[in-house]
């Protein structure tokens, strides 16, 4: 797993700071369409939304959710939720004093594990699952937010880490464009799993979600952000060799972070990129046998798979019609060694230059960073 990156270090994203610190205000008027920010893991989306929401005006609110971990069970998401808004508002204290109310009342309900947990006329029991308390208080909220001259901004990072049992894409998406629509609230959901964002495109229309997609870092920014950790963690290594680096591994900051923090703790620098190479090697050996071996696709369609990919992108349109490769592909995608991304910004095959993300639809399949499309190139050559 590559580390998270802070906003602390902030390199780079000039035009897409721009752009998100207008786009992640309530509009001014009615909007229907929820926002999603999509790419792959350890991109940089969430240092992005940080940092965006740390520089947005004063006069909005801003909460920022990380569901980032596993939960339990509903309880647990509910209890980390309820915290982690209650921290939130701690920023604003004498604001949305109804809201906090009834989000004490959550808590101790939480905390008191016995009997159910009232909210207005609606009362909840252990059977309720975390995304209807959720959605409640969001209303809850929005109510509070209308009854004032406040906006908000909510910001939920890897929502489906909370979603249990069955629940309808398009429900959830229509809920939160309602909300919209009062004009004092934003929704934006952050996320890395392809096959939640995927599911959402499929089953949502168009008309009511927006996908921003953030792709690699420019080389230039790459190259600063390389030689601001080498003061940071004290890494000596000459400007060659970070160059190489960088054009093996890519505009990929977490992956960044991780070379320069393992160096620093094992004091060679070229052993720690060959680490990180051999581990994105095995990840694809592995993801390979078992779609061979258990019958997905065979070792001929591999071959061809993993030769254009080492190339080109796939068009998703271009495998409609061919269920083995969909297969295949589905399976790489939700291991992290295929991306669903944009043309304009993906920055593997060439390097992005200032803009790194942007508004699109997700509409081809290619490696999620120059660092596996390096190890594809290897394994076409090894097959």
């Amino acid at each position: 797993m590559w580390y998270t990156v802070s906003i602390e270090l902030f390199v780079g994203r000039k035009y897409e700071l721009e752009f998100l610190t207008k786009y992640l205000k309530p509009a001014p008027a009615p909007t229907r369409s929820v926002g999603f920010i999509v790419g792959p893991s350890g991109i940089g989306k969430t240092a992005l939304v940080r940092k965006t929401l740390s520089i947005i005006e004063d006069n909005i609110i801003t909460l920022y959710l990380p569901l980032v971990r596993s939960y339990r069970d509903g309880l647990d998401a509910l209890k980390h939720l309820a915290s982690m808004l209650s921290e939130e508002l701690s920023r604003y204290k004498g604001l949305l004093s109804k809201f906090r109310e009834i989000l004490l009342r959550v808590i101790k309900g939480f905390e008191a594990k016995i009997g159910p947990i009232t909210i207005g006329s609606i009362v909840y029991d252990r059977e309720t699952t975390p995304l209807v308390v959720f959605q409640d208080l969001l209303e809850e909220l929005n109510n509070d937010l209308l009854k004032s001259d406040l906006h908000a901004v909510v910001v939920v990072d890897e929502l489906q880490n909370m979603l249990t049992g069955e629940w309808s894409p398009w429900s959830l998406v229509k809920f939160f464009s309602m909300l919209q629509e009062y004009g004092r609230l934003r929704v934006v959901l952050v996320s890395s799993d392809y096959v939640f964002v995927k599911k959402i495109m499929d089953r949502v229309p168009s008309s009511y979600i927006q996908i921003f997609y953030l792709g690699e870092m420019s080389w230039e920014d790459s190259i600063e952000l390389s030689l601001e950790l080498t003061r940071l963690y004290d890494v000596v290594v000459d400007r060659e060799s970070v160059e190489e680096a960088i054009e093996l591994i890519g505009g990929y900051p977490s992956m960044i972070y991780d070379l320069f923090y393992q160096a620093s703790l094992y004091g060679d620098f070229k052993r720690e990129l060959e680490r990180i190479r051999d581990k994105a090697l095995m990840d694809v050996y592995s993801a390979l046998n078992y779609l061979v071996s258990n019958g997905i696709i065979d070792y001929r369609e591999v071959y061809k798979l993993l030769n254009e990919l080492s190339t080109n992108p796939i068009y998703i349109k271009d495998i409609i019609g061919k269920p083995s490769i969909t297969r295949a592909i589905e399976y790489l995608v939700s291991k992290n060694i295929l991306q669903y991304g944009c043309r304009d910004f993906l920055g593997v095959y060439k390097w992005n230059k200032d803009v790194t993300g942007g508004l699109c639809s997700l509409e081809l399949v290619a490696p999620p960073s120059r660092l596996y499309l390096n190890v594809l190139k290897d394994i076409v050559k090894e097959l």
